[in-house]
């Protein structure tokens, strides 16, 4: 092998160090953040839930059975009395 073969053979190895190197500090760092980054939460502290979850800003509808059966009675009346009516108006 040639001198410059030589070196781009150490080049590449110390390339792949490198890289090698800088994956294994990312995992290291985050363990020291999320270390760091942890609170501790004073759990007799917290305020009642009521005021943590009062304008929450979703909107919750709910139908009850009776109002959806009702709803679809009449749904099911408007459509027979319209076939009634357009059947009578074909004579």
């Amino acid at each position: 092998m040639n001198v410059k073969d030589e070196e781009k053979m150490m080049d590449q190895a110390n390339e792949l160090r490198e890289i090698m190197d800088d994956k294994e500090q990312p995992k290291d760092k985050l363990k020291e953040q999320s270390k760091d980054s942890f609170e501790e939460i004073d759990i007799l502290n917290l305020p009642p839930r009521r005021e943590v979850h009062k304008n929450s800003g979703k909107s919750h509808f709910s139908f009850s059975k009776p109002l959806i059966r009702f709803l679809s009675v009449i749904l099911v009346l408007i459509a027979i009395i319209a076939w009634v009516l357009a059947e009578s108006n074909n004579f």
